[in-house]
């Protein structure tokens, strides 16, 4: 009985830890490319004036001479609401210390949706080799996501390990 109930509870954890991750890994020549799926962290509340959310999304990059880690954030906005480009994020975390990354990519993806007036803008960040393991080991308490063109800004309080496990996830896929 005793060996049945710890397979059981093995399954079930097994099966939980691997929900957890929920990557994309492809190939592009000796590339070897892992991308979390985007998570929602913040979304407003007042949605009878629209949508206003943002989701992220870690993505490595191992080639045989180096890695690369990138987070890529979308804002998305329906009807009224104020357009935030991600171009500056703070990490706050628990324990008081703080991360200030700016987006060295933009584009506007193209996104079908049936939301009126309806847009989404996505920045990409690239991690130097001392952000990796202040995110990695660092619980976050609030991010903050800055257009730095119109100081336009949204303070989110999003899961503390979101960004721990999607770091977790792509490297241990992309081996």
């Amino acid at each position: 009985m005793k060996k049945l109930i710890f397979f059981a509870f093995s399954l079930v954890f097994t099966n939980w830890m691997n929900a957890q991750c929920n990557t994309t890994v492809s190939t592009e020549g000796d590339a070897r490319i892992s991308q979390a799926k985007y998570e929602q962290f913040h979304k407003n509340e007042d949605l009878e004036n629209g949508l206003q959310a943002l989701y992220i999304s870690v993505i490595y990059i191992k080639k045989p001479s180096q890695t690369s880690l990138f987070i890529e954030v979308v804002s998305t906005k329906s009807h009224n609401k104020e357009l935030v480009v991600p171009r500056k994020l703070i990490f706050n975390f628990t324990d008081g210390s703080s991360l200030d990354l700016i987006a060295d990519k933009y584009d506007k993806p193209n996104m079908n949706s049936p939301l009126p007036r309806y847009s989404a803008d996505r920045c990409s960040f690239t991690l130097n080799s001392g952000d990796k393991p202040i995110l990695a080991n660092k619980s976050i308490s609030t991010i903050t996501v800055i257009d730095t063109r119109t100081s336009a800004s949204i303070v989110a309080k999003p899961f503390k390990g979101l960004v721990q496990e999607q770091i977790g996830c792509v490297i241990r896929d992309a081996m």
